[in-house]
């Protein structure tokens, strides 16, 4: 199944986005810090790091490779850009 992207801008200046199957409200200026709070209140409440241990126990090891070297030999913006997604993606 593919997943579908839509936006809607609502009259406060806020975006909710809709992510099939999921929408997520997003303010017109996110306050991260505030958010990053949030969420390790969250993972501390829920003992994210251990609950993933015990969901994960029976599953074979992943190692995510991430990095060098580069095609180019060196870093560039576009590198900045996408490792910046993976982190935000996997963190939020």
């Amino acid at each position: 199944m593919q997943s579908a992207q839509t936006k809607t801008q609502f009259n406060d200046g806020n975006l909710i986005f809709h992510i099939f199957p999921y929408k997520i409200l997003v303010p017109e200026h996110p306050n991260f810090p505030k958010e990053e709070t949030k969420i390790l209140s969250y993972w501390e409440e829920i003992d994210a790091f251990k609950t993933q241990l015990e969901k994960t126990k029976d599953c074979p090891p992943f190692t995510f490779y991430d990095g060098p070297p580069f095609a180019t030999g060196h870093p560039h913006y576009g590198h900045i850009c996408i490792g910046t997604i993976k982190v935000i993606e996997k963190k939020y």
